[in-house]
């Protein structure tokens, strides 16, 4: 039982680092693309614009290039924050983590968009 609640201490002070070096926006941002990703599964462009048809036939489609975008500059902030000479080690590699996290969500959130894209442009 004790190895248990260690494993959860565990678990949650890694989170809180993870947020304490990220900050809680970055963090907001990357779940609302991980969020976005997967809710591209219901999107559905045929549907009529009322009710809940038009959350998944435009606000869905529309808003994930929106925090695409967003990542993307955000993306570009850690790079000219990084570049800058009086950023230390351990900001650096936090700023590295932040970027990778960034790439990976962005990617998630293109390819699961693209289709979607595609599909309704060319039909």
């Amino acid at each position: 039982m004790v190895i248990g609640v260690f494993h959860h201490d565990l678990k949650v002070n890694t989170m809180r680092r993870i947020v304490q070096k990220m900050g809680i926006l970055r963090v907001i941002l990357l779940v609302l693309a991980i969020l976005l990703a997967i809710s591209m599964i219901w999107v559905d462009t045929s549907l009529p614009p009322e009710g809940l048809g038009l959350l998944r036939a435009a606000v869905l489609p529309a808003l994930a290039p929106i925090v695409f975008m967003v990542l993307l500059l955000d993306l570009l902030m850690c790079q000219v924050l990084k570049a800058d000479q009086d950023t230390g080690r351990e900001r650096r590699m936090d700023l590295n983590f932040i970027s990778k996290c960034h790439l990976i969500a962005a990617t998630l959130l293109l390819v699961s968009w693209l289709p979607i894209f595609l599909r309704a442009t060319y039909l």
